[in-house]
């Protein structure tokens, strides 16, 4: 279990400090239609690697909605500073959500057709365009990919 969530942490890790976080520039939309992208990714490739994003790609939009909405200016040199200035910020909510996640994580039985149902919500809603998504569905879907990881 350690070694799939510090795998998971490093690469989010990795990522931020390599785009400085500007993934927190994206709406909550965006970020499940390229939750939705590696979930097709995974289902025609099967390797683990698509999980791993889409665990991360989750906890992304849960930070997100956690910090709440980052407001873009015309003044890119102070946007990047906030992105940069962010970076411990977002670090610790990640942590943050691991420990809760790892409390649910242990108790927790599901197949694929779980992931598949819940894709298949967040597609619903997001092509609706209803901003109106649930973080338990969120919950759920990081309790199915990290079920699946740990297969």
């Amino acid at each position: 279990m350690e070694k799939v969530f510090k795998g998971a942490r490093k690469e989010f890790k990795d990522e931020l400090e390599a785009t400085n976080g500007s993934w927190r520039i994206l709406r909550i939309t965006s970020l499940v239609d390229l939750l939705l992208f590696n979930y097709y990714c995974y289902e025609t490739d099967r390797k683990s690697s698509y999980l791993i994003r889409m665990f991360n790609i989750i906890l992304k939009i849960k930070i997100s909605y956690l910090l709440g909405e980052l407001k873009i200016s015309n003044d890119l040199p102070s946007q990047i500073e906030i992105l940069k200035n962010e970076q411990d910020k977002i670090l610790n909510a990640y942590d943050d959500q691991i420990l809760t996640f790892k409390e649910k994580a242990l108790s927790y039985i599901v197949d694929e057709r779980t992931l598949l149902q819940e894709m298949n919500y967040l597609k619903v809603v997001c092509d609706l365009g209803l901003d109106a998504y649930q973080d338990d569905i969120f919950d759920a879907s990081l309790l199915s990919i990290f079920s699946l990881i740990e297969g």
